[in-house]
Order: structure tokens, then C-alpha cells, then sequence
């Protein structure tokens, strides 16, 4: 049973995860540059397998019930699934990713900084809660067993 605090803490974290995608794909979107930037932000909205905008949505309905080890399961493989498709996709678009990284750096290097902090930040918080909930359920878990 889902207590009201949960379907609260849910609906507001997966607005979150929807805005968090969001900034993401619009900011990735004009970073591309119509072709003269770098996919790399834009790959990391849409990874794995273009859908990355609802895997945010999902992951964070998902954070209020991570101390069920399933759903911890579940989340920590999506984002490791996440990380996998999106290098491989961003190491797949040319011969030198790098190289338009580089440019987008040296023609727009504040907005390369605020979508990487955006997006390491978002990954920090999914990743905190995720070893801070599965944390508390094993101390818990072990204090019944005493």
C-alpha cells in the first residue's frame, strides 16, 4: 500500500525527472548546433535507445519506494543502461567526438558548463538517494535481526 506521503514524494519527483529531461534535450537540442557542435549532451537526454526524457520521468516516480531492493535493482540498471547507450551511441556518431566537443567548448563554454553540472547533478542526486535509502533499509534490516 502506497501511503499518501509516497504518492506525494512520487508525483513530485517524477515532475522533477520530466523538467531535470527536459532542460536536458532542449539545452542538448541547441548545443548540437544544427550539425557544427557536439551531440554529446543531446545523446545524454535521449540514451538509451531515444527515450531518455521518460527514463528520467520514470526514475523519479521510482525514488519515493527505492528502499524495496527490486525497484533499487531496476533504477541503479537503467542508469548503468543509460551510461552504456550513450557512449556508445555518442563514440559511434563520427571519428572524432572529441573534436566537436572541443569546438563546442571554445565557441559557447559557460553553456557546456551549466548542462554538465545540470546533468552530473541530477546524476549525483538518483545516485545519493538510491545508496542513502538502500543504506538505511540494510541498517534497519540488521537492528531486526539483533
Amino acid at each position: 500500500m502506497i501511503s499518501p506521503r509516497q504518492a506525494l514524494r512520487a508525483i513530485g519527483f517524477c515532475l522533477g525527472g520530466l523538467v531535470y529531461g527536459a532542460i536536458l534535450r532542449v539545452i542538448g537540442g541547441a548545443l548540437t548546433g544544427a550539425g557544427h557542435g557536439t551531440p554529446l549532451f543531446y545523446i545524454l537526454s535521449a540514451s538509451p535507445f531515444g527515450i531518455g526524457l521518460f527514463l528520467w520521468f520514470f526514475a523519479g516516480a521510482l525514488i519515493p519506494f527505492l528502499h524495496k531492493k527490486s525497484v533499487a535493482i531496476l533504477v541503479a540498471s537503467a542508469l548503468v543502461i543509460h551510461y552504456i547507450g550513450a557512449a556508445v551511441w555518442w563514440l559511434g556518431t563520427d571519428d572524432y567526438p572529441f573534436d566537436a566537443l572541443e569546438k563546442t567548448w571554445e565557441s559557447v563554454p559557460f553553456e557546456v558548463v551549466i548542462v554538465s553540472l545540470i546533468y552530473i547533478s541530477g546524476q549525483i542526486f538518483v545516485w545519493s538517494e538510491l545508496i542513502r535509502t538502500q543504506r538505511k533499509s540494510l541498517l534497519s534490516s540488521v537492528e531486526q535481526k539483533e
